[in-house]
């Protein structure tokens, strides 16, 4: 008995060990990091929801479940309820590993036998496409297309890849280097910058797609395991994963930042594998605007008068968004029907950088790749500089006694009397500006103490002197035997210049410091003073410890427009100023492709006025292609300023165009402008939105190939116009083509 018992023991202890090892084993099973399917061994109990009614919104995401084996559609950015298509199960029980949406529309899906499969969208029913070779051992865990260069490309655990989607050949690019990792899903947006991330390291990289190699962003932030899959918003710029997070055992959609990797959860699905996965969204057929003005980069624009932004939208735009602001603190200013002109809003701030840029869209795309454009405005006419005052050198630089025997000028001073002089180096105030003010500790020039002076300036006022000038008298009288303060008490004391002699009266150091062509400000103060100052006795670093000068910065002309427009292969120049000071003219300059800066002649400014000016330069260039102007606005000084550059193309153009019109909106007036690639007869014609005809511009004119311009007149029309959307058409032997303008009252 106790035998049996014994032998029934151990056969139960063995019985348990044997559960325990294979329980233990079923645990590594589990732990194993995986590319595949999810093993049958971790099923939940939470299932998604499969409630969806397929009704496909804006954006829809498409995908196969492997678990309920059938393809799929879910709205999005919801990402539920899920819409079972239609049942599938592939063959072999291989596993479905990744979709992409091709260049030619299609969606493709990958398995790991490995084969391409192609699902269509409408009804979710997929078919084999055909066996992919090149991938020597290893197998497609992840596809996806490059719009930027229309290639589709491929990872496995470790490699990548292209894949000619209609031969389904393989070619390898080079290892991802991502040691003991592997790479799960890819994908990329419209600039053709590559994402991916791996489920046995958790991370998130970019990669090289001349190379294959990949560059770590950062951890996804949750324990990603088993087949998943990857797709890019191209309307939102959003990374979109259909995830397996191997701590919870449920597919989960999640957004992963393109800068840092980190993904966010949208929602958890339950217990599904949505390892293939894709979006119906593309990237936006419609082109990106180009041809800014202010062109990128453009200084000194007007911060009361800054003109209009203006631009060339894209192919197939008909509406568009502007943005602009303060770079960091840019918004939206216009979103509507296609423009390419728009008012910059002012006053704007001095001296500030604007970022602004054109989002181009029609009815099914919601925005073209965009470029920033910038520009800065022009500097403060008044600003405020603090300029250290060279301590401890600065006490060494008063002189005089108490009774002023020591002046030549014969004043006699009153008892406690001390002048003197602070020096600064001036070699960086600009010879644009002029001295306002200065203010010692609080004290501004004025009826009371102190007074002060700069010297060495014999003649000049220095409230009115510019920078140039006290840098001029400085050289001519630095190192000289004199030294000059300026008064402006009256009484006892003689108002104006009075001149020392440096040896005696100085200091060597403050020679030395004017032979250096140091500024001084002279002082002249009393200690009995009602507004007493600095006391000679009792002076000390405290007392003053700056001073701040007040300068003026005057434009010397104050360029408002400058533009080009071309009547076959003359160049018309038009700009226009709000104010001059001290303008001798305008010198014209010319660039082509083929030769550098060149003055091609000279107009005559105005000199100094406040009156708006308006003038044009007419200009006949014999090379074809692209040509800049700038104007080199030119002071009676001989100091100079650049405008900003303007360009436009000479020539036969290589297509038929009609242009968007300038301005648009407009009241009453805009420009029409197109291109003629050979000597071709126009009809040019405006209508109004129900297709009536308003005008006739050109009635079946011979023009020559080129570039043409016609004026618009909205108030000229037949009885005027209303406010409201136009047609303008053009029709050639060869071409035609018709756009949208607003006119508003």
């Amino acid at each position: 008995m106790f035998k049996s018992f014994h032998r029934i023991s151990i056969m139960i202890i063995l019985v348990l060990i044997t559960l325990s090892v294979n329980s233990i084993a079923q645990i590594l099973i589990e732990r194993k990091v995986s590319n595949g399917p999810i093993p049958n061994s971790i099923k939940h109990e939470k299932y998604p929801d499969f409630s969806g009614n397929g009704n496909i919104e804006a954006t829809v995401g498409f995908g196969y479940a492997n678990i309920a084996l059938t393809s799929l559609s879910l709205p999005m950015p919801a990402g539920t309820p899920i819409t079972p298509l239609t049942s599938y199960t592939f063959p072999n029980a291989t596993f479905a590993s990744s979709m992409v949406k091709g260049g030619d529309g299609n969606y493709y899906i990958t398995t790991i036998e490995p084969a391409l499969y192609q699902m269509d969208p409408g009804t979710g029913i997929i078919t084999l496409h055909g066996t992919i070779t090149g991938l020597g051992a290893d197998q497609p865990n992840g596809i996806s297309y490059n719009p930027a260069n229309s290639t589709y490309y491929m990872v496995s655990s470790n490699n990548f890849f292209t894949i000619d989607i209609s031969t389904r050949i393989a070619t390898l690019v080079g290892a991802l280097n991502n040691t003991d990792g592997a790479m799960v899903d890819l994908c990329f947006d419209a600039s053709g910058t590559c994402y991916a991330y791996d489920v046995g390291l958790d991370n998130a990289y970019t990669i090289n797609i001349g190379t294959g190699n990949a560059t770590l962003l950062g951890p996804i932030g949750y324990d990603a395991n088993y087949g998943q899959g990857m797709a890019y918003d191209f309307e939102t710029s959003t990374i979109y994963l259909s995830a397996f997070n191997g701590t919870t055992a449920t597919g989960q959609l999640r957004t992963m930042d393109p800068v840092t990797g980190a993904t966010t959860l949208v929602v958890d699905w339950g217990f599904e594998q949505i390892a293939p996965f894709e979006l119906n969204t593309q990237v936006c057929p419609v082109g990106s605007a180009f041809n800014p003005t202010p062109s990128n980069g453009t200084t000194g624009v007007n911060t009361n008068a800054p003109g209009n932004a203006t631009w060339t939208n894209g192919a197939g735009t008909s509406q568009v968004e502007v943005f602009l602001g303060p770079a960091g603190n840019v918004v939206s200013v216009y979103s509507g029907a296609s423009i390419t002109s728009l008012a910059i809003p002012s006053p704007l701030l001095y001296n500030t950088t604007y970022e602004w840029r054109v989002v181009c869209k029609n009815d099914t795309c919601s925005g073209a790749p965009v470029a920033i454009w910038s520009f800065t405005t022009v500097q403060d006419p008044f600003y405020t500089e603090v300029i250290d005052t060279l301590y401890p050198q600065a006490a060494q630089y008063w002189t005089g006694s108490t009774d002023g025997t020591n002046k030549t000028d014969g004043e006699v001073r009153g008892a406690n009397t001390q002048d003197g002089w602070f020096t600064f180096d001036v070699s960086s105030i600009p010879d644009a500006a002029t001295i306002m003010s200065v203010n010692f500790n609080g004290y501004v020039n004025s009826a009371n103490w102190p007074y002060w002076s700069a010297t060495p300036l014999p003649g000049l006022n220095p409230l009115t002197a510019t920078a140039s000038e006290l840098k001029t008298a400085i050289q001519a009288n630095s190192g000289t035997t004199l030294a000059y303060l300026f008064s402006n008490e009256s009484g006892s004391f003689t108002t104006g210049w009075k001149t020392y002699p440096l040896a005696g009266t100085v200091s060597a150091d403050l020679q030395a410091a004017l032979g250096q062509g140091w500024f001084a400000m002279g002082m002249d103060s009393r200690d009995n003073s009602a507004n007493f100052f600095i006391n000679w006795d009792g002076w000390s670093q405290t007392n003053v410890s700056y001073i701040v000068v007040h300068y003026s910065y005057i434009t010397p002309v104050e360029l408002t427009s400058f533009e080009a427009t071309t009547v076959n292969r003359n160049v018309t120049l038009n700009w226009q100023t709000a104010t001059e000071l001290n303008n001798t003219g305008f010198d014209i300059q010319r660039k082509s492709e083929n030769t550098d800066w060149q003055k091609i002649g000279f107009v005559n400014g105005s000199g100094t006025t406040t009156e708006a000016t308006n003038y044009s330069y007419v200009d006949n260039p014999q090379s074809n292609g692209l040509v800049q102007y700038r104007l080199k606005q030119v002071d009676f000084d001989g100091t100079y300023d650049y405008s900003q550059v303007v360009e436009v193309n000479i020539g036969a153009p290589a297509k038929f165009e009609l242009a968007q019109n300038y301005p648009n909106p407009f009241n009453p007036t805009t420009k029409i402008k197109f291109a003629l690639p050979l000597d071709s007869k126009v009809v040019l014609e405006v209508y109004n939105i129900v297709g009536q005809k308003v005008t006739t511009l050109i009635n079946n004119e011979s023009k020559e190939a080129g570039y043409h311009e016609v004026n618009f007149n909205a108030s000229s029309a037949a009885g005027g116009l209303s406010s409201g959307v136009y047609l303008y058409k053009l029709t050639t032997e060869n071409f035609t083509s018709t756009k949208k303008f607003v006119f508003m009252k």
